[in-house]
């Protein structure tokens, strides 16, 4: 199972590169339910994201 989430990781990361405006936040503290358990990083990362758009 250890070896399954270091792949299912690496794919993440590397799927992260395929934009260069894209980035990884993990959820350290929560579980598949993220918006429950941390939305206040849902919400930063909408931030950004209109944060980015703004700036073109």
């Amino acid at each position: 199972m250890q070896q399954e989430r270091a792949v299912w990781q690496e794919l993440q990361a590397e799927l992260a590169t395929l934009s260069s405006s894209s980035r990884q936040i993990i959820s350290e503290q929560s579980g598949h339910l993220m918006y429950f358990d941390q939305p206040r990083l849902i919400i930063d990362g909408i931030h950004h994201v209109v944060d980015q758009v703004r700036r073109r």
